[in-house]
């Protein structure tokens, strides 16, 4: 193998290479997170449990944009990229809880049923310490409710309609495959580290791209954790909070805070007039013979 510096066709887009100072307001707004967090919140939510799955995505989501900062001056940036993409799918999925009351259900349903096959994977190898995981997996379901399903339920397990049910942007999912494409060991990602030798029976090239920042990813990162602190401002009932998370939106250039979108509403509406079919033919017609009569 040999070693060589990027050419044009280096992942970092010309132009787009910015300095330190571009970081700072993810370390600013990572630093005024952790002084809200040194404060426990009184939460008065109607389910306790859908708070605790945005608190629980926020959380993780902001330490891993720690690790992001930490190491985007040792390392090349298309290494990170997949923290990147981690924020941005807990994010989009914190926003989804935090519109969606009964949407944590639904992740719960999907959670225990992906849980459930890896507790069998685990016995089927019949052996310590795999049986033992498999125990300590099936006994913390225990304490999940029953049969949690909704209508909700298939958003629950499919990451892609949970972004059609998001707005004002209609490309968040094409966002994701993006990073994807820089995250999973596939054919996509060789170009950023090796080349074909330059003639037959010549050593494979490696190019390990510079060390540094695109414009890119802290944008997408900056957004991410803007998105996490609203989703738990929203439900802590934070305004305070929400508008100085606006201010910062605003100043760089990024959505403030999602909605659901129009797609959300007519599943609804669907769903409700499914239910009320429903009803209808569940009722027995002694009722609504009375119901006439009235």
């Amino acid at each position: 193998m040999s070693t060589e510096q990027p050419q044009g066709g280096s992942n970092y887009r010309e132009g787009m290479v910015v300095a330190a100072r571009d970081l700072a307001p993810l370390r600013e707004l990572l630093r005024i997170w952790d002084r809200w967090q040194a404060r426990n919140p009184r939460v008065e939510a109607e389910d306790i449990r859908q708070y605790l799955y945005v608190a629980g995505f926020a959380v993780q989501g902001f330490e891993q944009a720690r690790a992001y900062l930490s190491a985007v001056r040792r390392v090349p940036e298309t290494a990170l990229v997949p923290l990147v993409r981690a924020v941005f799918e807990q994010a989009v999925t914190a926003q989804w809880v935090a519109l969606v009351p009964d949407g944590w259900k639904a992740l719960t349903q999907h959670s225990g049923e992906e849980r459930s096959k890896t507790a069998k994977e685990f016995i089927s190898m019949g052996e310590e310490p795999w049986t033992q995981w498999a125990e300590q997996i099936r006994a913390q379901l225990q304490h999940d409710p029953a049969n949690l399903a909704n209508d909700h339920t298939h958003w629950g397990a499919n990451f892609k309609d949970r972004c059609r049910e998001l707005t004002p942007s209609k490309d968040f999912y094409a966002h994701y495959r993006l990073m994807s494409e820089e995250t999973h060991p596939t054919a996509g990602i060789l170009h950023q580290w090796v080349r074909m030798p330059l003639e037959t029976g010549g050593a494979i090239r490696v190019v390990k791209p510079d060390v540094g920042v695109d414009l890119t990813w802290p944008h997408q990162l900056l957004t991410s954790m803007i998105w996490l602190a609203q989703a738990v401002c929203m439900l802590e009932g934070n305004v305070g909070r929400q508008n100085y998370l606006d201010r910062v939106a605003r100043d760089n250039g990024a959505i403030p805070r999602l909605e659901l979108s129009e797609e959300h509403h007519k599943r609804i509406r669907k769903a409700a007039r499914r239910a009320a079919r429903e009803a209808a033919r569940a009722t027995p017609i002694s009722m609504v013979s009375d119901r006439l009569a009235r």
